[in-house]
């Protein structure tokens, strides 16, 4: 079943938030699991366990944009661990205070409302960059993910089509055995 082959970014992504490694989570979630490939296949959610399907529910809430992120803002001010924020999201502030706050008010005098705003993001960002984690490396794990070669998207993309039409098929298939023996 493509449900249990589907299942296997959802474990790495569980160990993100338990990790507080949020930049991963996001690529887990925006790359892998909301990518065309993945939600094309019907029996691919069909398939999967509740605890993972809650798994699943949980990333999304974590990376939903709504209000501004708010549940990974959560998150990010209440962990005492270390954390990896997902960068994206600073970068956006950055712009935003740029675009939006004037450098210089009347007069020609500095914007220093706008430097505090900038000093406070970045003050946010070193607290967590100063949080460090205690690993353990595991060599074969560091080598399999250096050595990994990545499909092409497009490649991804049109094997789920080939198999979205094989459950197509199988599901007509069964449907006219039970009309034969109705």
């Amino acid at each position: 079943s493509s449900g249990i082959n589907a299942e296997w970014p959802l474990r790495p992504g569980h160990q993100c938030v338990l990790l507080r490694n949020f930049s991963a989570l996001f690529s887990i979630a925006f790359s892998a699991l909301a990518s065309a490939a993945i939600r094309n296949l019907a029996s691919t959610w069909e398939g999967i366990s509740p605890h993972h399907q809650q798994l699943f529910k949980q990333f999304l809430e974590i990376t939903n944009p709504a209000n501004n992120y708010k549940i990974f803002r959560k998150l990010l001010k209440t962990s005492n661990n270390p954390t990896v924020p997902f960068l994206q999201i600073y970068i956006g502030e950055f712009l935003t205070m740029n675009e939006v706050n004037p450098d210089y008010l009347k007069k020609g005098l500095i914007n220093l409302q706008k430097r505090r705003l900038i000093y406070r993001e970045l003050e946010e960002m070193r607290y967590f960059q100063n949080r460090k984690y205690n690993l353990t490396e595991i060599p074969d794990l560091i080598s399999f993910f250096l050595n990994y070669e990545t499909g092409q998207v497009d490649d991804f993309y049109l094997r789920s089509e080939i198999l979205k039409r094989s459950e197509r098929e199988k599901s007509k298939k069964s449907h006219r055995r039970r009309m034969t023996y109705s």
